[in-house]
């Protein structure tokens, strides 16, 4: 028996998107087959069905309103999926044979923007790590804000694993080809979701960089930092599927202009998520947001009075 002709062309689109959750177009709705339905119906607690694809037995089978989609991504993104969604690129009813499709946009656990985020000042960082012989490069992106910046020091392990702490990202890239030690380390101290990737293949060319910034910021960058911020750039350009024209200043700042907690202190003192239910609520961070909230008011208040 044979897969049936749209069931091939939804073959093919997941095995070009393996590490995500392929949400595809039918109509009305976003479907799942196979192992993402059963992943879906688990995570979101919603009814496994099933489909004639072709094959003997019926393909385990979750779906959800396309508009209601909004309600259940941030779900499957906050546990650490990526989300990969496949839009009918033409109307069916003009549609020769199977209607096109495609995949328009990932939404991963790092490019995630959260509308109804209960702090307006919390940062989605994505990081890339590179690593030479001898130094490491950094470079952090928040697509939200526009911001971009990158850095690079010695190939020293705390140093790294500082940094990390410190910035908090909710998604790392990593070459495929780093030390399996090393990426230990890195999830022994932050539940950001691991990305690999081959550095020598993904990356986006130098004229790509210097047209998202300029060729001054990019020809003032060390090696290591530009393969960081060109790599970061290519993951950017994959996920969203477009060039952001809010990303558009490349800064480079140094470690050592900061003052930095290492991250047992950063976690002990809860300083971005509680300890056990890694939430945010109660944290000295919100504390501080809302005594400088109250002195503003009561600043604008003694203002009008001596009016």
């Amino acid at each position: 028996m044979a897969l049936t002709p749209m069931m091939v062309e939804y073959m093919k689109t997941k095995e070009e998107y393996s590490d995500c959750i392929l949400f595809y177009r039918l109509g009305d709705f976003y479907e799942m087959f196979f192992d993402d339905a059963i992943t879906v119906s688990r995570e979101l607690e919603l009814v496994l069905t099933g489909k004639n694809c072709g094959l003997e037995e019926r393909a385990p089978m979750c779906g959800i309103p396309h508009h209601a989609a909004a309600a259940y991504i941030p779900r499957l993104v906050n546990k650490g999926y990526k989300v990969a969604i496949c839009e009918q690129l033409e109307d069916p009813k003009e549609a020769k044979g199977i209607v096109k499709r495609g995949v328009v946009k990932i939404i991963t656990p790092g490019t995630f923007i959260d509308a109804n985020s209960s702090l307006e000042n919390d940062n989605t960082y994505l990081m890339t790590i590179y690593e030479s012989d001898e130094k490491i490069g950094l470079a952090v992106s928040d697509i939200s804000t526009g911001e971009f910046k990158t850095t690079s020091f010695d190939n020293i392990k705390i140093t790294l694993l500082d940094e990390i702490s410190k910035v908090a990202p909710k998604e790392i890239l990593v070459d495929k080809n780093i030390s399996q030690s090393l990426i230990d380390d890195i999830k022994g101290i932050t539940t950001a979701l691991i990305t690999e990737k081959d550095f020598n293949e993904f990356i986006v060319s130098k004229e790509e960089i210097i047209d998202q910034f300029s060729d001054l910021e990019v020809s003032g960058l060390v090696n290591e930092r530009e393969i960081a911020s060109r790599v970061l750039l290519k993951y950017i350009y994959e996920t969203q599927k477009m060039s952001l024209t809010n990303i558009n200043l490349l800064e480079q700042y140094e470690i050592i202009n900061y003052m930095t907690i290492d991250g047992n202190s950063r976690r002990n003192l809860e300083l971005t998520e509680s300890i056990r239910e890694k939430a945010k609520k109660g944290l000295f961070y919100g504390f501080l947001i809302r005594v400088l909230h109250l002195w503003v008011v009561e600043q604008l208040e003694n203002g009008l009075k001596n009016r």
